[in-house]
């Protein structure tokens, strides 16, 4: 059931309500809603200095066969495309790398989810022109999602908020499934104070506080987990 609103009461956060009817109390609400953060933080009456946007992110799927279902996570910053097999069903998964194919804002309750035909058409040249024996026949199908873009540093924003009991953890820029053990494990040891069985990890959650400063290297790369 989705979450309709932050409950305040005061200058603290007791819990939320439901779309669906009901509620739940809580201590601590950790606001990890993705494209929809903005929304809750915004009635929640909480600002944070970054700017969190969703953006529409294009994928295609070519099927394969052979050698081909067996090649490495490609990452070509040339073409601005990426490319990796699903040995499971065969398939080459291409998407996006350069920031041009990631600048679409979008209203996460209305957005096209299909692929555009001149994305796709971009994405194939780049994978032919990496891999020139990959057969060119066969049916290309996509699809769109988002991304929850940090404009400031691609860096996720995590941490408490000057309202008491309300955590932002938001922003991860298309990298939060890669993140999601090590940052759950992380808000999980700084909210409750215990060590953890399983997804251990001693990533300092407070590199990624809300008012920290933008994060990045002496050569302007994003600084990672």
């Amino acid at each position: 059931t989705r979450v309709k609103e932050v409950i305040v009461a005061g200058s603290k956060s007791t819990g939320v309500t439901l779309m669906g009817g009901g509620g739940v109390a809580a201590g601590t609400v950790i606001n990890c809603a993705g494209p929809w953060c903005n929304q809750l933080t915004k009635q929640a009456g909480v600002e944070v200095p970054f700017t969190i946007t969703p953006v529409r992110i294009q994928v295609a799927h070519k099927h394969v066969e052979g050698e081909f279902s067996r090649l490495p996570f490609v990452a070509d910053c040339d073409s601005g495309v990426y490319f990796m097999p699903r040995m499971q069903n065969n398939q080459l998964v291409i998407g996006s790398l350069a920031s041009k194919y990631e600048t679409e804002e979008v209203d996460p309750d209305n957005y096209n989810v299909n692929l555009d035909p001149d994305f796709k058409s971009e994405f194939l040249a780049a994978v032919f022109h990496r891999l020139p024996t990959l057969p060119q026949a066969g049916q290309v199908v996509g699809f769109s999602s988002m991304y929850t873009m940090c404009e400031e540093d691609l860096h996720p924003i995590i941490g408490p908020t000057e309202l008491e009991g309300y955590w932002v953890c938001n922003g991860f820029s298309g990298h939060g499934f890669k993140l999601a053990p090590a940052v759950g494990s992380g808000v999980a040891q700084k909210l409750t104070g215990c060590r953890l069985d399983t997804w251990e990890t001693d990533v300092a959650i407070e590199n990624f506080d809300p008012h920290r400063s933008r994060l990045g290297t002496g050569w302007g790369v994003g600084l990672g987990i």
